[in-house]
């Protein structure tokens, strides 16, 4: 299940309250106009300033800070009780952070339990 929200739908001065709902771990899927698709991401990081950009890890790899009040993208809500397996398949890129030594990238390979 999807909600999808616009810029136009957003003011530079009051943050929408669907945009409210994104926040670290948040999955979404912004729209890139180069080629009108969507892709997926992780938040995983956020600024805490008036335009409240956020740090989205594509789940390519590609990442980028982004003010989703300027792009079309949708709020993905993941089911419930989802097994990691079904949330990170196996070939997933992910970022994990080691307190000490920052983020590090990574591909999921397998599960173990």
């Amino acid at each position: 299940q999807t909600e999808e929200y616009t810029a136009d739908e957003m003011s530079d001065h009051v943050v929408s309250p669907e945009l409210e709902k994104v926040q670290v771990g948040s999955r979404v899927e912004v729209l890139w106009s180069d080629d009108e698709e969507y892709y997926r991401a992780t938040v995983t990081q956020e600024q805490m300033s008036k335009k409240r950009p956020l740090s989205l890890v594509y789940d390519d790899g590609d990442s980028e800070w982004v003010d989703l009040r300027r792009h079309k993208f949708r709020l993905v809500e993941e089911a419930p009780n989802s097994s990691d397996s079904q949330k990170y398949p196996i070939g997933t890129i992910v970022k994990a952070f080691f307190r000490g030594s920052g983020w590090w990238n990574g591909e999921v390979t397998s599960y173990d339990g």
